[in-house]
């Protein structure tokens, strides 16, 4: 059990579990679940909480799928390795059909762009 002494002016747990003294001082008694009493019969607004625990759900979703939205994501072939990938199937021409299968979508991704130059015989290097 807990006991707080409160001047008269607090009013923290409610009416009906303060015990009021004769000097005007308050007994304030509460037991194990005082955390929890506090929160339901504190200042704080059940919509705000609920509010509250919203927004910390929509953090910690975010946050989360970050990094899986950033391994999800397609990565786009440099100017410099499209031009390169263009050169490449330029003096081969059988390496024609990937280039068109890789260019279906209109956009060259770095695979693509790394298998088509590694099929000439080529190295590429992570950009």
């Amino acid at each position: 059990m807990v006991l707080f002494l409160m001047t008269g002016a607090a009013y923290g747990l409610g009416a009906r579990k303060m015990k009021k003294f004769a000097n005007g001082c308050r007994l304030a008694v509460a037991l194990a679940s005082f955390p929890v009493e506090m929160g339901r019969r504190g200042n704080v607004n059940s919509q705000i909480m609920k509010f509250s625990a919203i927004l910390c759900l929509v953090a910690v979703v975010s946050f989360s799928a970050w990094p899986l939205w950033k391994w999800l994501s397609v990565k786009h072939a440099s100017a410099a390795l499209e031009a390169r990938t263009r050169a490449v199937v330029e003096k081969h021409p059988e390496l024609r059909p990937a280039w068109n299968i890789a260019m279906q979508d209109g956009v060259l991704t770095y695979d693509e762009a790394k298998e088509i130059v590694e099929a000439a015989g080529e190295k590429v290097e992570p950009e």
